[in-house]
């Protein structure tokens, strides 16, 4: 497959950019386009071809994983919930998946196409 996936990430309102050309080639990883999942691989899926037998590779959390930045149920990079924005309001963290809620998180296998909104504030 050669798939590709959209990220917006803000931090208490601010953006937040991957950096760029990072990751295994082999797994996820990033190219020259700010906040884009890229994933070029032979992945194992069922006979039809419509199910991922090796979800894992695709997690959205394995490339912050892979690049040591935090993620995780309920924390994002420096902030975890409950930690004050500057506003000294206590932030939360939550994802949207092509504009419909997702409490998977690091956990959401991605597919080609995805818009991604991780949102910590």
């Amino acid at each position: 497959v050669h798939w590709h996936s959209e990220l917006e990430m803000t931090v208490c309102g601010e953006p937040y950019t991957l950096p760029l050309e990072q990751g295994d080639l082999m797994r996820q990883h990033t190219h020259k386009e700010a906040n884009r999942l890229h994933f070029h691989d032979v992945i194992k899926t069922n006979a039809v071809g419509s199910e991922l037998l090796e979800p894992e590779k695709l997690r959205v959390g394995e490339l912050f994983d892979q690049l040591g930045l935090r993620f995780s149920k309920t924390c994002f990079l420096e902030r975890c919930a409950g930690d004050p924005c500057t506003d000294g309001h206590a932030g939360t963290l939550s994802m949207t998946v092509n504009e419909l809620p997702n409490d998977q998180l690091p956990d959401y296998v991605w597919k080609d196409g995805d818009k991604i909104r991780i949102t910590f504030g």
